[in-house]
């Protein structure tokens, strides 16, 4: 694990930060050109978990390039008290992509670790209480009893598409995804979201390591997963 972080930016995950560029709805029927704007959907506590969990990712890529053990401690805290249901959702399939080819990925644990590790390379003995206490807080169940976010792992070669049919959602929606382990130099991960019409809804395609997007609507979508680059194993996160 420890090697991992250090080997690769691993944090893939909201844009919030940025800015994100696709927002859509999806009606019961096709929607008009000239339809008049829903209200926004409310979101549910699996969705903010999906984003407190982008927002970790986000500060384990600013911790490893900075060398900053403080932003690992807070994303290890941020990803234990946001776990995912640790399999996908039901009725889901899923179309190219292969299994992961390296064990373990970027948990709370493993980000604890290299938090502690890079403080005793660093010298910085102040964080010693901090890691202490949150290696107790590690050692417990995670906070909350709501339904976590679902995920998927898998395994991309270059210039494949992944699909996920039939993954069904239902108010403010949000979906992520982040290499954990990859090889070659630069990579570049999309996101694309489609209704039940084939229609797209939301979509990150930005050139960066990093995919994701939120939008309103309820029933099935597809996601879709395509990457650039030579090979990874990947993570998607949805509510």
């Amino acid at each position: 694990m420890i090697s991992s972080l250090m080997r690769a930016p691993l944090s893939v995950c909201l844009a919030f930060v940025f800015g994100l560029p696709v927002f859509a709805q999806d009606g019961a029927d096709a929607p008009a050109a000239d339809a008049a704007p829903e209200a926004k959907a409310e979101e549910t506590a699996a969705g903010r978990a999906v984003r407190n969990i982008a927002l970790a990712q986000q500060l384990v890529e600013y911790g490893v390039t900075e060398k900053s053990p403080a932003a690992l401690l807070a994303a290890a805290e941020i990803l234990h008290d946001n776990p995912t249901s640790g399999k996908p959702a039901p009725g889901v399939s899923v179309e190219g992509g292969e299994p992961p080819k390296e064990d373990g990925r970027n948990d709370a644990a493993g980000v604890l670790a290299a938090a502690e590790e890079m403080a005793k390379s660093e010298g910085m003995t102040d964080l010693d209480g901090a890691i202490l206490r949150l290696k107790k807080k590690l050692a417990e169940k995670p906070r909350g009893g709501y339904p976590h976010p679902h995920s998927f792992e898998g395994h991309i070669h270059g210039g494949q598409t992944v699909t996920y049919r039939h993954v069904h959602f239902h108010g403010h929606n949000h979906a992520e995804v982040h290499p954990e382990h990859y090889h070659g130099g630069r990579i570049d991960l999309d996101l694309i979201v489609l209704n039940r019409w084939g229609h797209q809804v939301a979509a990150d395609t930005s050139p960066s390591s990093r995919a994701s997007v939120h939008w309103d609507g309820d029933g099935d979508y597809t996601i879709l997963v395509k990457f650039y680059g030579d090979h990874a194993d990947y993570h998607l996160t949805t509510n």
